[in-house]
Parts: structure tokens; sequence; C-alpha cells
């Protein structure tokens, strides 16, 4: 395998390594048996995505469609839950439907969800309006065959299987080789809208593969797809120089919800990431680190994420807010890889925040399904199925991906130490009978954990201080105290045998008021059309759901706190009140003595201004709404 000109900082976990314990690993084990494991997911969620491939019909109409990415999706979630869980008859299942997909391919090793592998390039959106009744411009096939190729590659990478490494490289061969010989940029194909940033995304398991067949020819399609995104022309979306500009997204080109697709985007970042290991060349790397700040400054959203509905348009200046399953995952699984690559701390704080809040909300509470959109308020929106399929969703398909980036970043491997970077409960085995760590629960109610560490020869532990820790935050070794610092590592010396480090993070609930400018959008502005999804007959959501005034929000720790009528709230509490923003409250949580509601952290949370107090219970934001069959509109609202 050709090894890397760049290598890690600090390594990832093996997934095998590191297992969550207590309520969260509870939730999202049974997500896992329900979507990979059962004989549901066997049959009917897998059995739906290979049939896309077995049979292609994303091309019957001039729309191209996208049933072919599932497959692809599934099997790399797979992969890793069978490293997650060591489930031998998943890892059979797995061979079964990865040789059974290598039998449709055709004699050049083309596979995919499109009969015409040619039919690349966008259709005419003015002939596509008799079919959706709007100026279409979608084309999927490259987007499709990247996810079918990744399967591949990933399930190879597990079990060293020959036939699907051969498969892989064919796949990618002749779509290389066919984009050549008919003269065709990569970055004109795909849906035009999109500048080409959807089959842009094809560089990572491309890069995979690269590593593993050492074919100068991946190599060469993988920078010649980067260097067209650092044109001297500024051609869209040129994600290179723009992003080294330092402007931010929803400047560089007009009208950037129309073309800055928030998942695709951070994919090829990803990509990018990749090839800057590969190669060592710099600015692809710098990129992504600019990419970062300018997310973090014009793209946060108040749940966690970045974007707005799978945009980049300024999302940080709205209130409501809504953001794709898809865009929290590959936001951290950036945000971990620029840890890895550099060990500072801001990433993992990224994660951490994106985690507990946003990605946890996008899972159902009974692991059956999930979100296609996560809410401020209201009720989230729930997925459905696409491209005629019933089982399968773009964003329900990756989030098995999202949960074991986590976990495999919760405990990682420096050449100076171990960095521990999560503190929800959980078990790992250090690497070379080094000997394990374990995490207690408490971390979220209250900011205090205890972490037992059984070493068998000393160790340097480096402890993530999580930036929202309070001015007291403290860590204690027996009789030693040490006060910690926001924003950065605690270093620890520990020796031979069991140490226990109790963490004390001093967490408070703080007041976050909306520093914006709050207006109403008409229906047909896409900031509101993309948050009420008015075309959504089934699940819109009336204006009234929104807020119209200026708010605040409470965060304790990481948590993004909400009133919920799991917890009892009423309508009038969640969206008749008058908003504490701009009278001088400030909070106070602890946790709620009730514990009846099904929610992950409950709170009794007071406010008080000097003049007025309130009491009030709330819970995390991430259990608030996570009934995906919920048709209430008013179920729930973290502003206040």
């Amino acid at each position: 395998m050709t090894d890397y000109k760049i290598h890690y900082k600090v390594d990832f976990s093996p997934i095998s390594a590191t297992h969550f314990d207590g309520a969260i690993d509870a939730y999202m084990m049974r997500f896992f048996e329900h979507r990979v494991l059962s004989d549901f997911a066997k049959t009917a969620v897998f059995g739906e995505a290979e049939e896309a491939l077995r049979n292609p019909r994303d091309d019957d109409t001039i729309v191209g469609m996208w049933s072919g990415e599932f497959w692809g999706k599934l099997v790399i979630s797979a992969c890793r839950v069978y490293e997650y869980t060591h489930n031998e008859d998943l890892l059979g299942f797995l061979n079964q439907t990865v040789h059974r997909v290598l039998s449709y391919a055709r004699a050049d090793g083309y596979i995919n969800s499109y009969k015409d592998s040619a039919n690349v390039l966008p259709p005419d959106p003015d002939k596509t309006v008799p079919l959706m009744g709007w100026r279409c411009d979608w084309n999927w096939n490259i987007w499709c065959r990247k996810y079918t190729l990744w399967g591949l590659v990933e399930y190879a990478a597990l079990t060293g299987d020959r036939d699907a490494l051969t498969g892989a490289h064919r796949l990618a061969v002749q779509l290389i080789d066919e984009l050549n010989e008919k003269g065709i940029r990569l970055g004109d194909t795909g849906t035009a809208n999109f500048s080409g940033v959807p089959s842009g995304s094809i560089l990572k398991p491309m890069l995979l593969l690269y590593r593993m067949t050492d074919d100068a020819k991946l190599l060469d399609f993988c920078i010649s797809i980067a260097e067209d995104w650092d044109r001297e022309d500024g051609k869209r979306p040129n994600l290179i120089r723009n992003a080294l500009s330092g402007k931010p997204i929803h400047e560089w080109y007009p009208k950037s919800h129309l073309w800055a697709k928030a998942y695709e985007t951070m994919s090829c970042l990803d990509g990018l990431l990749e090839l800057y290991r590969v190669t060592g060349t710099e600015k692809y790397f710098a990129a992504v680190k600019a990419m970062y700040e300018l997310l973090s400054a014009h793209e946060s959203n108040v749940m966690g994420g970045v974007g707005f509905n799978d945009i980049f348009a300024n999302a940080s200046a709205w209130e409501n807010a809504i953001t794709e399953p898809c865009d929290v995952i590959h936001w951290m699984r950036v945000c971990s890889e620029l840890f890895a690559l550099t060990g500072e701390a801001k990433y993992m704080d990224s994660v951490e925040r994106a985690f507990y809040n946003a990605f946890l909300a996008s899972v159902s509470d009974d692991g059956k399904w999930g979100a296609r959109g996560v809410r401020s308020s209201g009720r989230h929106y729930r997925a459905e199925g696409q491209s005629d399929c019933q089982y399968n969703h773009c964003c329900v398909d990756n989030l098995p991906r999202g949960y074991l980036n986590v976990t495999s970043s919760t405990v990682m491997n420096g050449a100076d130490g171990f960095y521990i970077n999560q503190y929800c409960p959980f078990e790992s085995v250090l690497p070379s009978n080094a000997g394990s760590i374990s995490c207690s629960d408490g971390y979220l109610e209250t900011g205090r954990a205890i972490l037992t560490v059984n070493a068998a020869a000393p160790l340097t532990l480096f402890l993530r201080i999580p930036s929202v820790s309070g001015k007291s935050a403290a860590i204690t070794v027996g009789e030693r105290r040490q006060a910690v610092t926001a924003d950065g590592f605690a270093k620890l010396e520990v020796g031979a045998g069991v140490t226990e480090i109790a963490l004390d993070f001093a967490f408070s609930a703080v007041v976050h008021e909306f520093a914006g400018t709050v207006q109403s959008y008409p229906t047909t502005d896409f900031r509101t059309d993309r948050w009420i999804w008015e075309n959504k007959k089934e699940d819109f959501m009336p204006l009234d759901s929104m807020m119209d005034k200026p708010c605040a929000h409470i965060t304790y720790g990481p948590l993004i706190l909400a009133h919920s009528k799991k917890v009892g709230s009423t309508e009038a509490e969640m969206f008749g009140f008058c908003s504490i923003h701009g009278r001088g409250f400030a909070a106070s949580a602890m946790p709620s003595a009730c514990t009846d509601s099904d929610v992950l952290c409950r709170f009794t949370v007071r406010l008080t201004n000097g003049t007025e107090t309130v009491e009030t219970e709330m819970c995390d934001f991430a259990s608030a709404s996570d009934i995906m069959d919920n048709r209430d509109t008013k179920f729930f609202n973290l502003y206040l």
C-alpha cells in the first residue's frame, strides 16, 4: 500500500477499540439493529438499494435521480458497524451483497443505477418542466458511482477481498477513461447549479483506492479535480482559491443558495484533506483550514451544525434554523480530520457541539428512521424514501458513519501520548496492550465524570478541556488538584496500574441572545421555503412555528436546552412567550428531580434578572423532538 507523505499528528482509534456505553449507545444500537443488523435491514433496506444497481432506472427520464447512492452508503456504514460489533452474520451478508453487485458489472467494469454511463451532463432545465413542474437540472450519475466505488473499497479494506478491489479499480478506470475519451471536464458533470461539486467528491474513495493499487492514473485524476478548484478565471466553484481569499462563501458568487450545496462541498473538503496527505501539497490543507474558519464565522447554526438546510448562504445571520443530518455528519468528519492533522482542540469542540445536538437529534427514538432536516423549533422534518425507494434516504443511510466517526475519535493516539476528546460513558482498549481507559456517566448532566485508567506502564494523557468549561474547572488525581483552562488540553502523567481521574468542568447555564436582526420573509423566499417546505404537503410547517422576534437560547456545557412537550412544556410557554432577549436574564440549571420523561438529560432551569424570576423544565435539544412520526407542529422550541 502506498504510504502517506503527511501523517496524522494524532491517530484515530480502530473502530473496535472504543465503545460508548449508557443511554447514547443504547440509542444508536437500536438504530444499528433495525437499519444494519436485522433481517429487515438485509432484505428490505439493502435489498432495495441493491436492486437499484441490478436494474438501473435513474435515467429513465431526462431528469437524473440518485437511487444508486444508497447501496454504497449502506456498505460503508455496515463495514464500520461490523468493526464495532463483530457481528459475524453481518460480515457474511456483506460478502454476499458485495459479490452480487460485482456480478452486475458491464464488461468494462461499469456498475451504476444509470443505464447510460455517458449520461453525466445536466439536462436542459426547460425540457424538464413538464416532468417536474420547475426547471430541474439534476444528474447524479457520477455521485452514485462514487458511493458504489467507496462501498467496494471499504469492503476490500476490511476483508482483503481481491475481487472487491479489482471491481472497484475497474469501475474507477472506466469512469476516467470515458471522461477522457469524450473530452468531458468533471466540473461540467452532474447538476449544473452545483458546479460539479457532487462529482468532485469522488476524490476520497479514488484516493483510498489509489493507495491500495498504486495506480498513478487515479492520483492524476484526483489532482486534476483539485487543480480545477484553483483557477485564474474564477470559474465557479473554485473552492481552493475562494477559500484562501477569506471571503464568506455566500459572497463568492451571486445567489449562493442555488449553488453552494453544503453536504457535497464538505465531502470535497474531506477529499482535499486526503489529497494533502497523499501528495503533501500545502494549499489543499490551507484551503480546508480556511474553510473551517469561514464556516464557523458565517455558516454556524444554533444546533451545532453549519449551513441552512444543505446550503451555504450566511446561515449564522438567521435565527430560525434547519440543518440536514448529512451536513452535520460531514462537518464532524472535516473537523475530526483537521484535529488529527493539527492536534488543535477547537476542532474537537466543534465535533462535540454537533454530535450532542444536531446529530443525535437526527435519529428517531425508536431506532427505525431519522430526520431529513433538524429544526430549531416546531418539529423536525422527517425523512422520506428517495428516488422511488421506500426504505432508503441519503441522511438516514449516513447516520452510522457519523456515530462511529465520533467513537473512533474519542481516544486517539499521538506520538506524545493518548488524547481524550469526549467524556460520555465509554470503554476504550489502548493499542499494543498499553491498557484501557473508561469514563463514567455524569458529564452532560453535571460537568463531572471519572476517568479510570488501567495502564500496563506509565502513560502520558492529554485531556481536552471543553471550551464551555467554567473558570473553576479542575482535574483531580488522588490528592493532587490541577486547575485547567478552557480551549486546550491538560497534560497528565499516570503510572502503571489503576488511576482514577476526577473531572470537574464547572459547567453553568449560559444565556445566548441572538445578535442578528429578525425579519419575516415571504413564502417565496428561499429561507422561508426551505424552513417550512411549503411544497411538502405532509411535512408542511406553518409560518407561526417560526420565530418572528429576537430570542435567546440556553446552553449547559455542550448541550443546547429546549422546551418540549416531552417534559410538559405547553404551546403557550414555547410559542406565545415574551422573550427574555434584551431583558438582562441570567440562568442556572440543575438536573431535574423528575425522571419520568423519555429524554437524555432533563434540567430545572431558573431564570432571573433581579426583578423577575421564572422556573421551568427543559431537556437536551436532541431529545426534544426525536419522534419522527410526530405530526405536532408545535412540539418543541429551543428559543425563549
